[in-house]
């Protein structure tokens, strides 16, 4: 049966169809009010208040926040609330001349009649859309549409909510995030450029050392030539009796000045001094060669790092002669101090563009309140990725151990230590895992707090793990908690442990809600821990 128009602003007699729509509003003002319950003589006095005074529910519907808009399933528009005429531009009564297919930019009438017969009274459809304003400007709205039945007629409510801020918070975000891609691209590649540049220097001045001890003879007749500082000195005083012509570039001093009795013991760094002296007599009196790095100062007073390489000549009293080569590695130092600096700097990049991202959600939050649910759940993220990436961090690059993994999941939620336990054997989890499988365990945590188990002091979590050949079976099992209902809706948190187990980590997940209490099963593959590389030994002196 087709609707007939209104005037604007009349309130329908009791009983007749054009007061369907003025009806439906008035239940949804009633549900709005705050109040739970109410008594049907309080319900009757109230609509009987609204009918014989149609400017309080004018009032009541222009007050409120978001942007009302009643109209029939062929999109004809029947009210609008004064948030919709600001949002658009439009009078009411230009508003009531139209229909929402001149203000949606996508919407189509065999659209709105094919929503309208899926939907149930009572269940709203919420979505995204994009209006046109009267000035013909364009903007997103977040869209909640929900049918409304009286007797044999049937209109559709809009409520919709200004979403640009959002949308242009979640594309600096994503901005911000190429950006640091690419930055973090960059400086690996750097540090990759160094890394060979420094690994071909080494490998240079190692052949170059071996041939240089290959005798005598070639070693004073290449010393004059090289740039690297032959010496030969007594064992016991470590007084020079040779030195290369090289001296005088590398510390400034006349070659004359390097054959003086203690020159090498006084031109020692202040801080290296006494532990170089003590690992030559040591290294001399046992090892046949060595070599250590050591820091001598300058004319000008600035130090000089040296890689000395030292051959020890023994006669029948002992050690007699010491002969080697120093190589100035000043360049090379300096370049492993800037690429410290640069991975602190990147560290400290990522770190602060973390905080700048939480930032921006918690501005949105401030704008936009139906978004705190998103806010919280959100800066748990953040979190749960800022804990991954530091423990990563500390680990210098190598796999992190699962325990690690488990108990920065499970400690901002579990700060006792006896309402989650946790038990597996000693694994490890390669980088590219670590992440995936942290978000996970904070998800199911974050899920335990708010629903599950640790939403009561009884509840209870246990994690445990065990290895069977080359595959991972992890178990999170929740007990003691309120009853556990299977959720009508599929929430972000369960997409993300059903989804990223299987595309990230190669696996498979169980996620079972028994009325004990929640269950997850993960499997997946893991290295054996003799594939991953080793790390080299620690430098010595």
């Amino acid at each position: 049966m087709a609707v007939t128009r209104r005037r604007p602003g009349a309130v329908p007699e009791e009983g007749s169809e054009r007061s369907a729509p003025r009806d439906a509003a008035n239940r949804v003002a009633r549900r709005s009010s705050g109040r739970t319950t109410r008594s049907v003589n309080e319900d009757r006095a109230f609509e009987k208040l609204l009918r014989s005074d149609p400017e309080l529910l004018r009032s009541l519907v222009d007050q409120a926040a978001d942007a009302l808009c009643l109209h029939e399933i062929d999109g004809r528009i029947l009210d609008v609330n004064r948030r919709m005429c600001t949002t658009l531009g439009y009078s009411r009564e230009e508003l009531l001349a139209l229909t929402v297919l001149d203000i949606d930019v996508n919407a189509t009438r065999e659209e709105s009649v094919m929503v309208a017969e899926h939907m149930q009274p009572g269940v709203p459809l919420i979505g995204e859309r994009v209006l046109r304003r009267k000035d013909g400007s364009k903007f997103p709205i977040e869209l909640s549409l929900s049918l409304i039945v009286s007797g044999r007629q049937r209109f559709l409510l809009g409520m919709a909510r200004d979403i640009t801020d959002r949308k242009r918070a979640e594309q600096a975000q994503e901005k911000a995030q190429r950006a640091l891609e690419e930055r973090v691209r960059e400086r690996t590649e750097h540090l990759e450029l160094l890394n060979r540049r420094l690994e071909e220097e080494i490998r240079v001045r190692q052949r170059s050392e071996a041939a240089l001890r290959e005798s005598e003879e070639r070693f004073r007749k290449l010393a004059d030539t090289s740039h690297l500082l032959a010496w030969e000195a007594d064992a016991r005083t470590w007084r020079f009796t040779y030195v290369g012509p090289q001296a005088t570039d590398v510390l400034g001093y006349p070659v004359e000045d390097w054959y003086r009795p203690d020159f090498w013991v006084e031109h020692l760094h202040p801080d290296d001094r006494d532990w170089a002296i003590d690992y030559c007599q040591q290294k001399s009196t046992t090892a046949v060669d060595y070599e250590f790095e050591y820091r001598m100062m300058a004319v000008d007073g600035h130090p000089v790092w040296f890689q000395d390489v030292v051959h020890v000549i023994r006669d029948h009293q002992g050690p007699s002669r010491l002969r080697g080569f120093m190589i100035d590695i000043t360049a090379r130092k300096r370049a492993e101090e800037a690429r410290q600096l640069l991975l602190r700097e990147l560290d400290h990049r990522v770190k602060n563009t973390l905080s700048t991202v939480q930032a921006v959600v918690e501005l949105t939050l401030r704008t936009a309140t139906s978004l705190e649910g998103f806010g919280e759940t959100f800066r748990g993220r953040i979190a749960a990725l800022a804990r991954m990436h530091a423990a990563i961090w500390r680990n210098k690059g190598a796999p992190l151990r699962l325990r690690e993994l488990a108990e920065l999941s499970l400690a901002p939620f579990a700060h006792d230590g006896e309402r989650a336990s946790i038990a597996g054997d000693e694994v490890l989890i390669p980088l590219q895992s670590a992440g995936s499988l942290g978000l996970v365990l904070h998800e199911l945590a974050t899920n335990a707090v708010k629903h599950g188990a640790l939403s009561v002091m009884t509840g209870r979590v246990r994690l445990t793990w065990h290895l069977d050949a080359d595959r991972l079976r992890l178990t999170w099992r929740e007990s003691g908690g309120p009853m556990v209902t299977e959720p009508t809706q599929r929430g972000f948190g369960s997409t993300l442990i059903k989804e990223s187990i299987p595309y990230e980590l190669g696996g498979s997940v169980a996620l079972d809600f028994a009325p004990a209490g929640v269950q997850c099963t993960i499997t997946f593959p893991v290295p054996r821990t003799r594939d991953y590389p080793r790390p080299g030994p620690d430098p010595q002196p």
